[in-house]
């Protein structure tokens, strides 16, 4: 799938650095949600690419090629990045910041 992955430049370094592992764990697929939910990531030139509650369910849902959404939605604690996911997104040329509190 990983070639030919219609995304963002953020999609497909998330499919490339985690899409096989997330088809073979729900338990990934968890922290991954966790890891988009209300945080901002920023590629080397200071893109920023985020993704609501909703949203990240539906990226996890499409790169596994498996339910939707809802399967996904608060499957985790928002606002959560793994050193998992942390170190294979900054191999790929991403950081991430949580959003300012209000």
């Amino acid at each position: 799938m990983s070639e030919d992955f219609p995304g963002t430049a953020f999609e497909k370094a998330l499919e490339d650095a985690l899409g096989a592992k997330m088809r073979l764990s729900d338990e990934l697929c968890r922290e991954v949600w966790s890891a988009l939910a209300n945080i901002k990531w920023f590629d080397k030139d200071n893109r920023e690419m985020s993704y609501t509650f909703r949203g990240a369910g539906g990226l996890i849902a499409y790169i596994i090629d498996r339910g939707n959404y809802l399967d996904w939605y608060c499957s985790g604690p928002y606002e959560t990045v793994s050193k998992q996911i942390e170190d294979a997104m900054k191999e790929r040329g991403w950081r991430w910041e949580k959003w300012p509190d209000d």
